[in-house]
């Protein structure tokens, strides 16, 4: 019997050490990488690459840090009674010329309808809304806003460029 059971421990032993050279399927050499928790594979090797991130080393414990950059927006008051395309009474389009130097011809920018403007409440935002798009060009873009119905009001608008 105890021939039988030191076979048997011999054969269990063989099976779960990996000889020389061999590869363990089970746990095979690398870092385990995740996202969020999803296991994404292994890598023998890490490449920290693009600005904000850096990777560091230290006593077997690899640490990859993202900087957080910050976004400055800039706000614009806009008036539908003198920089609208419509009737006198009230405006549906508004166009504007917004001059800022960080823009160029190929520039991104993210509009925004912030807090109300002059002389309007929180709920008239909620009521009545803009859909703003821009052109850039060097130096400027071209704002378009275009409200739901006629408004002679003030808007504030937000934008980040990009």
């Amino acid at each position: 019997m105890k021939i039988l059971l030191s076979a048997v421990a011999a054969l269990l032993i063989l099976a779960v050490v990996p000889a020389y050279g061999e590869v363990d399927v089970i746990h095979p050499p690398g870092v385990l990488l995740q996202e969020e928790g999803s296991d994404q594979g292994r890598a023998r090797t890490l490449n920290c690459v693009g600005t904000g991130i850096a990777c560091t080393f230290s006593s077997g414990v690899g640490t990859v840090t993202v900087s957080s950059g910050s976004v400055t927006a800039t706000q614009i008051t806009i008036d539908f009674a003198t920089c609208g395309l419509g009737s006198a009474v009230g405006k549906l389009t508004c166009q504007v010329t917004v001059i800022d130097a960080g823009v160029s011809s190929s520039s991104k920018i993210l509009l925004s309808q912030a807090s109300p403007g002059a002389g309007r409440q929180d709920d008239e935002d909620e009521m009545d809304f803009l859909t703003c798009r821009a052109v850039p060009a060097s130096g400027q873009f071209v704002l378009y806003c275009d409200s739901a119905s006629v408004t002679h009001s003030t808007w504030k608008i937000n934008y980040v460029i990009g």
